[in-house]
């Protein structure tokens, strides 16, 4: 089995992944002295998953996915690949 980094995967964010999300958003705000990010609330469906291309999902959080770190962002550490409709 093979995956790209352009896939998507969806994943139910703890209330620190939440924040994390956030934050990122909030930095590209600053760096650009405005808000040209509006919501920075991550999107959530009716199931309680967010959706991400996996590298923008390392590209959020690797700093934060390590072994031993206590702060977990994603429930169950698992994630799930979405079908690709390609």
């Amino acid at each position: 089995m093979t995956h790209n980094l352009n896939d998507t995967i969806k994943v139910k964010l703890t209330d620190y992944g939440k924040f994390i999300y956030t934050a990122h958003l909030e930095r590209i705000n600053e760096y650009y002295g405005k808000r040209v990010i509006r919501d920075t609330k991550p999107k959530v469906d009716a199931d309680g998953y967010s959706t991400f291309q996996l590298w923008d999902f390392a590209n959020i959080f690797g700093d934060c996915l390590y072994m031993g770190n206590k702060e977990i962002v994603i429930e169950n550490l698992e994630f799930e690949f979405v079908a690709d409709c390609r």
